[in-house]
């Protein structure tokens, strides 16, 4: 998801599609990718920003503290903002534009040779996903 911080916003106002994004601050998470650019969609047909970032940072929770700071716009996953964007320090942007949400998986051996600790994992992040009503 894309996200920016209620002061920034009132300072540079919202984007409302991705294009808008040329006019912003952004901020990017080396994290992942190493390519400077967004990727969103809207009606079957794929928008790419490519961008100069004002900030680039290897660290997921150091770019997210910059965007609460008010530095930019940053994308991080949606349980990575949920907290932020719950409290309110943090701003939903471009969500008609976001690309499908990116399944999660847990690989595992077969349930009869799993170990006690993996099988306590496995349950405790069945409950913790379910619970997290992710952003959609």
């Amino acid at each position: 998801v894309t996200v920016a911080s209620p002061a920034y916003l009132d300072r540079r106002g919202t984007p409302a599609v991705p294009a808008d994004l040329a006019g912003h601050e952004l901020i990017m998470s080396t994290a992942v990718r190493s390519v400077a650019e967004w990727r969103f969609r809207a009606d079957g047909r794929e928008h790419v920003v490519r961008y100069s970032p004002r900030l680039r940072m290897n660290d997921t929770e150091a770019m997210l503290a910059a965007a609460r700071d008010g530095f930019g716009i940053a994308r991080a996953l949606s349980y990575q903002v949920e907290p932020d964007l719950r409290a309110g320090v943090l701003r939903r942007l471009l969500v008609d534009y976001e690309p499908e949400p990116a399944p999660v998986h847990l690989v595992m051996p077969s349930s009869r040779h799993m170990a006690p600790r993996l099988r306590a994992f496995v349950d405790f992040a069945v409950r913790e996903f379910a619970a997290l009503d992710v952003i959609r």
